[in-house]
């Protein structure tokens, strides 16, 4: 797990600072059974899904990559679509791997 970061909101209506990290983890599940999991933990910790993007939240849980491969499917797009424009997502990546942010296009 990567340090904690604190940043500034990213959005227009977001008001309090986020805090940041990065995991990488190892699974058997596929990306779309591991999505379902990422939203059942947000579920968990109080997330609703009704929020405006943007906008203050208890916790957002994004897959920025898995491994080399590009997903794309109705729920998923992998690598993340702005991954590239947020560096509250490139920082605490790169602590725990550096080289996985070469070679995106």
């Amino acid at each position: 797990m990567a340090k904690f970061i604190t940043t500034e909101p990213y959005g227009d209506a977001a008001h309090n600072l986020f805090i940041n990290t990065a995991v990488k983890v190892s699974t058997y599940l596929e990306p779309e059974e591991f999505f379902k999991f990422t939203h059942a933990i947000e579920i968990f910790e109080g997330r609703t899904r009704g929020e405006k993007w943007g906008e203050d939240r208890t916790l957002d849980i994004d897959i920025v990559f898995w491994g080399r491969k590009k997903i794309l499917t109705e729920n998923l797009r992998i690598p993340h679509y702005d991954w590239k424009n947020r560096d509250f997502m490139k920082i605490p990546i790169a602590e725990l791997d550096p080289f996985i942010l070469e070679g995106w296009d």
